[in-house]
């Protein structure tokens, strides 16, 4: 009898302690006391597995003290390739204001010449090759169509449009020191470039003119052509010679291509497709065009290329293969 008022009185503890546990005191008590103990013992278990669990599933995110990268670093695969246009890899994108209609690109001693034509808006600028930041700038007079540019010692030769006109800049401070004349096949001042002793001219049509660099007075002239039909290569705007491969690089008003020239018979023995190198959401239209060529012949693998309102500048690393 006393025995069970002290298991009565037990499992009235209990049922105080856990309510859940109700019914049949008797027959419920040892089962209650098992089942907390069960109850203990898989809540100790579960508690070292979570904390093994966190311990291991951690271990391999420590990062290296040795290491100066972050482990996401540390795994990533190689570097991003460049991305290449004409099989040219782009080297740099330079800023550029979109407001310029490039009409000449030269580069020297780090910096860019750039002359932009249009009437009442043409000038000669000279812009730090790795910003784009513009160092110096001479504005023309408003009769004046500024057109392509070339570096010839310590002169800049600029040709103008119709204006029949040769300008000739210090290249330090871009002072005009002298105005000389000229005339093409067409009457018109396009592009100009030179191979180290003669001046090489385009006018707008398929014909390179040669010049004496000095005088101006032409030497000779080649009809540019391909020789798989013999079609002529007309509207031949921007121009520039690469002396490793003894080629004549030429804009194509409009196209988005340039046409290696061999000078010594007018022959394209190499188109570069430039499509891919200016987004079409860059683009404004109309006169917005493929036109400015550079070459670094100090560095010997530096092509720098723009266009009329464009807002870049992109530098290339140049490759010559002319059967690609």
């Amino acid at each position: 009898m006393v025995r069970h008022r002290q298991n009565a009185n037990k499992a009235s503890e209990l049922d105080s302690i856990f309510p859940k546990y109700q019914g049949n005191k008797n027959s419920h008590v040892s089962l209650g006391l098992n089942q907390r103990s069960v109850f203990l013992v898989v809540a100790l278990v579960c508690s070292c597995s979570l904390f093994w669990w966190a311990s291991s599933g951690t271990s391999d995110k420590t990062i290296d003290t040795h290491s100066s990268k972050l482990p996401n670093e540390r795994h990533q695969g190689k570097p991003r390739k460049r991305r290449s246009v004409a099989g040219l890899p782009i080297l740099e994108t330079i800023a550029h204001s979109d407001q310029p209609f490039t009409q000449g690109l030269i580069v020297h001693e780090h910096f860019l010449y750039e002359s932009n034509g249009l009437y009442k808006k043409s000038n000669l600028r000279k812009l730090n090759a790795s910003t784009g930041e513009v160092v110096m700038k001479i504005n023309l007079d408003d009769s004046l169509f500024a057109e392509g540019i070339t570096l010839w010692e310590d002169t800049i030769i600029m040709l103008t449009w119709r204006e029949h006109k040769v300008l000739l800049f210090d290249a330090d401070t871009l002072s005009i020191k002298e105005t000389k004349e000229f005339d093409t096949f067409t009457g018109e001042g396009w592009g100009i470039t030179h191979d180290g002793t003669q001046l090489i001219i385009s006018d707008g049509s398929h014909w390179l003119h040669f010049w004496d660099p000095v005088t101006l007075e032409e030497t000779r002239r080649i009809e540019v052509y391909h020789p798989v039909d013999g079609r002529h290569e007309t509207r031949l705007n921007e121009l520039e010679y690469i002396p490793g491969a003894n080629v004549v690089l030429a804009n194509v008003w409009y196209k988005d291509y340039i046409v290696a020239i061999n000078p010594a018979t007018g022959e394209v023995v190499r188109t570069l497709d430039f499509t891919k190198l200016l987004k079409s959401s860059q683009r404004h239209g109309g006169e917005d065009c493929f036109n400015g060529i550079a070459f670094n012949a100090t560095a010997g693998d530096e092509l720098y290329l723009t266009g009329k309102w464009w807002g870049h500048v992109f530098k290339l690393r140049w490759k010559w293969n002319p059967k690609a």
